[in-house]
């Protein structure tokens, strides 16, 4: 049996275009189902890296876990929160002010110890961030 050169040019250029496509779409759903979106309208910023940065960090915010692709950056005026270039479609960097912070509770889940922080006020989402991250950073993120 011959294969058609032309079948395995087609199939060897289409391939690559559909699976960029498809990440596409995967990742802007992700944002969408986060919250990303809700919050970049509010919170998005290009401004540089904070004092304290933390790379390759985690979280869940919203529906959509995060995991070991967040960068995160604490200063005295609020967080920083961008994702690694491959998942940065639909996710602009953010930056939120302490005072946006609604409410914040400490939960224990599968022995870590998290955050749970309300953001926006009217809430836009949840983040749910491990406690070690705001070591040194805890009087403004429990200010209230």
């Amino acid at each position: 049996m011959q294969s058609n050169p032309l079948i395995i040019v087609f199939i060897t250029t289409l391939f690559p275009v559909v699976f960029v496509l498809f990440w596409i779409g995967v990742v802007y759903l992700i944002s969408w189902l986060s919250g990303w979106q809700r919050l970049a309208k509010k919170y998005a910023t290009w401004m540089e890296h904070p004092i304290q940065r933390r790379s390759m960090a985690s979280a869940r915010i919203g529906l959509s876990n995060y995991n070991r692709v967040l960068q995160l950056g604490l200063n005295p005026q609020g967080i920083y929160l961008s994702v690694f270039i491959l998942f940065r479609v639909g996710h602009k960097p953010l930056f939120i002010p302490w005072s946006e912070i609604d409410e914040v509770t400490e939960v224990n889940f599968l022995f870590r110890k998290l955050y749970k922080i309300k953001i926006g006020k009217p809430e836009l989402t949840t983040i749910l961030l491990p406690k070690h991250y705001f070591e040194g950073w805890e009087q403004y993120l429990l200010k209230k």
